[in-house]
């Protein structure tokens, strides 16, 4: 299909996206924030393999809803990025880390529920804090490479301004959106179910 043929409306999703976006920002923020303190106030008495999944799922969240008010100037801004290709790029790849890392901690904390229920004396060894922090560190290492891989440097439209919105898209990017497909939903429906 040739480029010219695809009549894409950017607009259509502007209302729907900022309401959506401005409720996660506003109720997320406060309330990550708050997990966070509670949970620091919970591992001053001591911490666990639950304590440290936790932080890593809390902070990976709150990254993302940092970039939330970028994403909705971008909405507001009639789908043009004033920021230039360099940020573009940036904030793009910790969205979609983020994204992906959150759904990594929670595998792996439906992991860990799993060992700890079915196979509490045969997990002992396997379920320590050094373990948790190792694991978390490669989820993170492991997200970052693959986000690494399809992002750049494929999201930024210099003439339309358009950030992780160029169209078409990329073999490169295609392949990436389909590995997320299978990284980010069917492994991870695989491992809860």
């Amino acid at each position: 299909m040739a480029s010219e043929s695809c009549n894409l409306s950017l607009g259509t999703d502007v209302v729907g996206l900022t309401c959506i976006y401005s409720l996660s920002f506003s109720l997320g923020l406060p309330a990550n924030l708050l997990s966070l303190w509670g949970l620091y106030q919970l591992g001053l008495s001591g911490g666990g393999v639950q304590m440290v999944c936790l932080v890593n799922l809390l902070l990976s969240d709150l990254l993302q809803l940092l970039t939330l008010p970028l994403w909705i100037i971008y909405l507001r801004g009639a789908h043009r990025w004033p920021y230039g290709r360099g940020s573009c790029e940036f904030v793009g790849y910790v969205f979609y880390v983020n994204l992906y890392a959150s759904v990594a901690f929670l595998c792996f904390i439906a992991l860990d529920r799993y060992l700890a229920i079915v196979h509490p004396l045969a997990s002992r060894g396997v379920r320590t804090t050094r373990a948790a922090v190792l694991s978390g560190a490669v989820i993170w290492t492991l997200t970052f490479l693959f986000c690494l891989s399809g992002l750049y440097p494929s999201v930024f439209d210099p003439e339309s301004q358009h950030c992780l919105e160029r169209y078409p898209v990329s073999t490169r990017y295609a392949g990436f959106k389909i590995g997320t497909i299978i990284l980010g939903f069917l492994l991870p429906c695989g491992v809860l179910g």
